[in-house]
Order: C-alpha cells, then structure tokens, then sequence
C-alpha cells in the first residue's frame, strides 16, 4: 500500500487530480477507508383477523370462511450516497464520488381480505370428492424488501440493484377439485386439478432507467412484482403397502405422484414474455419411491424429475435464465436401537447430477453447479 500510495505512482492513476486531494485522501486512494459498514434490517407487523363456520349434512361437510390481514413494514438502511460517478480518463470504470453516511427509512402498508370454501362429499365409505375456492397471497421475505444499493459495471453497460421495500404480495385465485380413494390400510389414488390466476408475482426483474449520478442508462436488477395471468395443472398420486399376498413382501411399499401444469403470463413489457415462462414452475414433474418398513428398520429409495424451468426473466442480464431438466435420486436408512435411540444414514443426490443453466437456448451457457454426492450419518437421542 505504502508503495501504490507514492506521489510519483499517483500521477499513473485512473484520476491523478482526484487522488493527490489529501482531503479526501489523508493516507492516499490505497489506504483502508475506515467508514461505517452499509447495513439495512426490516420490520414487519402483521395483524389477523379471521372467522370460520363449519357446516355438515349427510353424506357431506364443510367450511366456509374469511381472513382479514394488514401489514406494516419499515425497512431501513445506513449507507454512503452516492453523489456522483465520473467516467474515467485511462479505462472503462467509473469513478464513484461518495458523500457521507446516511440513514434512509422506507414505510410500506397494505391489506389483505382472503376467503375460501371448501366442501367434501363421501361418495362411498372410502371414496371422497373435495371441492374448494380461495384466495392466497405469499408475502415477500424481508430479505427482498432493504433499502439497500450497489452500483457497478462500465461505460454502456452500467448496473445497480438491490433491495426493493414497495414490494406488494402475490396474489392468486385458486379453484380445486381432487377425487380420493382409500384402499385398505395406508393405501390410496388420488386425482386432482387446479386453476390459479395469479397477480403482482414476484420475480427478479431487469429495468432500464435514468438515475442522475449517470450521463447514461442504467441497468436496474431486483425483486418486483411483475407478471399475471393463469396457472393450471392436474396432479396423480398414489401409494400401495405389500401387506398382503405374499408374506416375502411385507413391509415393502410404493410411493409415486405425477404433476402437469400448463401456464400463461404477461408482463408490462412484452419483450421479455414470449420466451419466459413462471420463474420456479416446471411443466412437469414427478416422484418415485420404494421403501421397506417394520417396527425397527425403515428403508427408502426415492427419484425426484422436474422438467426445464425460469429461473429469472432478465435478472441481471437482457436475457432469460433457464435451469435444464434435473433428476436425482436419494436414500435413507434408519434404526430404532432401543425406543429412545436412532441410528441413521441419508444419501443425497447418489447419481452425481449437475445443475445446468443458460439463457434463451441451450448453446448460451451460464453455469454448471457440480455438487457431488452427500451423505450423513447420525445418530438420535430422545431424552
């Protein structure tokens, strides 16, 4: 440091005129700067209200009912402002002009009014139909909503982003209808479907726009709550224990479930909609698995498949981002030693798959995620 910090070096710099300022320098542009950390933190308070009713006749039950939500967040943060970013004179960075260290409050409010019904019809003695209506809202998490920014990039491509405290919650509408039979024992099929419209969902989001500590665009990337439209799938499931037939298959069982979802969204600027779907939401999926259960050992083997998903619409980028289908399989073993003692061994992901993304197509690599097998071994006391 004490070499960089030498006149003759300074007169070489990005800003000779801006470093030689022992004002705003004392130790030179290479000493540590010793300032107050950027820190933000959120407060949420949330107060419910809700009432219920239950109603039942003859072959049929239900319940209808309605929760009244406010939500109050103040979210705050301490940081240096940003007063102005110079364009360099020797390379394509910006030199940032930072003032002093400032504390900036964000309060934000709203209200939620959420109803839902639901009714069951026995059909047979093992055999249900359920119907139910509802509206659901999914809060963002409080990481989502500091104050907090960072700047950085070069000359045309300049970026910044954040938290985003305005944040409002997801909303969806859901319509379902599942059809249930139970075969003896824990057996079981199940049918069902759903339709979901959605609004305000939250995604990261990349916006252009003006800020005026630049002479030029600027690249703006956080949570926003963006796109709406309509979610709509069926899902399959059942499970079947060998406890009866052949005495060699006691204890052995099935378990599988099966998902479809066809879904549509717009977004306020339809650039980014034709080639970006529900951020997290795969077209398909599915589960499998075979396990072996008696009062002292338990054994499973499972393989979870999803298909292709959107990880982000132009987070961070112009471009999409788009995870590849995945699957792994997994394993468990566990032991009753005595009724207070269990031994036990998870093994995660024993095939050794790799998370894959890219961007509009596959030929537009991002990143590769190689996180290998894992297992773990314990054992549990209970006192």
């Amino acid at each position: 440091m004490n070499y960089l910090n030498q006149p003759s070096l300074l007169a070489q710099s990005n800003d000779p005129a801006l470093y030689a300022d022992r004002s705003k320098y004392p130790n030179g542009p290479m000493a540590i700067d010793y300032t107050k950390p950027s820190m933000w933190a959120v407060k949420e308070k949330v107060a419910s209200l809700f009432v219920d009713s239950k109603w039942e006749g003859a072959g049929w039950s239900g319940n209808v009912g309605l929760r009244a939500v406010h939500v109050q967040s103040t979210s705050t943060g301490i940081s240096r402002t940003l007063l102005s970013a110079v364009k360099s004179p020797n390379d394509t960075t910006f030199i940032s002009n930072w003032g002093p260290t400032t504390v900036t409050t964000v309060d934000n409010s709203y209200n939620s009014f959420l109803p839902s019904a639901n009714l069951k019809f026995d059909l047979r003695a093992d055999m249900l139909l359920r119907l139910g209506a509802s509206k659901t809202v999914t809060r963002p998490t409080l990481s989502q909503m500091g104050v907090d920014n960072w700047y950085g990039g070069r000359f045309g491509d300049v970026q910044t982003g954040g938290g985003n405290p305005y944040l409002k919650p997801m909303q969806s509408k859901n319509l379902d209808v599942s059809w249930e039979w139970y075969l003896p024992k824990t057996n079981y099929v199940s049918a069902a479907v759903f339709h979901k419209r959605v609004s305000d969902f939250l995604e990261t989001k990349l916006v252009d726009l003006r800020i005026p500590q630049f002479d030029e665009i600027v690249h703006d990337t956080r949570v926003r709550n963006g796109q709406r439209g309509r979610i709509r799938g069926l899902e399959l499931a059942g499970q079947y224990a060998f406890d009866t037939g052949l005495p060699w298959l006691n204890g052995f069982g099935v378990a599988a479930n099966y998902t479809y979802v066809d879904a549509e969204g717009t977004r306020e600027t339809d650039g980014d909609a034709p080639a970006c779907g529900y951020p997290g939401l795969s077209r398909q999926s599915y589960n499998a698995s075979l396990f072996y259960e008696n009062s002292r050992f338990q054994a499973r083997a499972s393989y979870n498949w999803r298909n292709r998903f959107s990880v982000d619409c132009g987070g961070g980028s112009t471009l999409p981002r788009t995870r590849t289908a995945y699957g792994q399989a997994d394993g468990s073993l566990r032991f009753n030693a005595t009724e207070r003692i269990d031994l036990y061994v998870d093994a995660i992901n024993l095939t050794n798959e790799r998370m894959h993304e890219y961007a509009s197509n596959e030929s537009q690599f991002l990143t590769l995620e190689d996180v290998g097998r894992r297992f773990n071994a314990g054992v549990r006391v209970a006192f």
